[in-house]
């Protein structure tokens, strides 16, 4: 009965496993936290700071991004004109004074793998905007891409998500703003996710269970049919 848990545990431990390593995100610093210190005496006192064109930002100021010279951007933290972040302490606006901006992170990849792409998004319209700010999400120079346009009813964090099958051993995601204004406000984006879509994925660890006791019931059920074949006393 031992050996017959320990297999049954082996089995669990090994779905787990496998699963968790469909989901892992290959995004680094997905949440923007890592970056400027909060020492950093760039920051505003509206809590950010500008990178990108005409600016004392680096273009890779932000761990694991890269952004766009010919753009800006404006990381922010906590306690920013815009609330607070979806997830963790900061996020980042891809429209700068004025000018639209452009971020980019390269993740290996499979090649005829499906990947989810999923963001956090929050399109704020102000009153001289003319209406809702958007973002394009894109995979290399923009043969793979989805753009997202948030209503005028929606208001808050929205997550988004798109799929994209990689033709490559690596592939460049990019986040683009779709607008600009003289306010330096534009599309933000927070929690970036890249992992295995779900179609693609294993299978999950209760099923790898089920078949693995189902598995062990059927070995065990089968020897002790033997065992009696074996007992069962001989014929005259």
């Amino acid at each position: 009965m031992k050996s017959v848990m320990t297999a049954i545990l082996a089995i669990y431990v090994m779905g787990i496993s496998q699963a968790d390593a469909g989901m892992v995100n290959l995004i680094t610093n997905g949440s923007f936290e890592l970056g400027p210190s909060d020492a950093d005496p760039r920051w505003n006192a509206a809590q950010w700071i500008t990178f990108g064109l005409n600016s004392a930002g680096g273009a890779n100021e932000l761990d694991g991004w890269t952004v766009d010279p010919t753009g800006q951007i404006d990381p922010l933290r906590a306690g920013s004109f815009y609330g607070d972040a979806s997830d963790g302490l900061r996020h980042v606006d891809l429209t700068g004074s004025p000018v639209q901006g452009k971020i980019s992170q390269t993740i290996s990849t499979v090649v005829g793998q499906t990947y989810q792409v999923s963001f956090d998004l929050l399109g704020i319209s102000g009153l001289s905007l003319g209406g809702p700010i958007g973002v394009r999400s894109q995979i290399g120079d923009g043969a793979m891409f989805a753009d997202f346009t948030p209503s005028l009813s929606e208001t808050g964090w929205i997550t988004q998500q798109w799929t994209f099958t990689a033709v490559d051993s690596s592939s460049t995601l990019q986040f683009l703003s779709l607008y600009s204004n003289q306010f330096g406000n534009g599309p933000h984006i927070d929690n970036v996710r890249v992992v295995e879509a779900p179609e693609t994925a294993v299978p999950e660890p209760s099923s790898l269970v089920l078949w693995g006791v189902g598995m062990i019931g059927f070995f065990l059920v089968h020897r002790r049919s033997r065992q009696q074949t074996a007992a069962s006393p001989e014929h005259p």
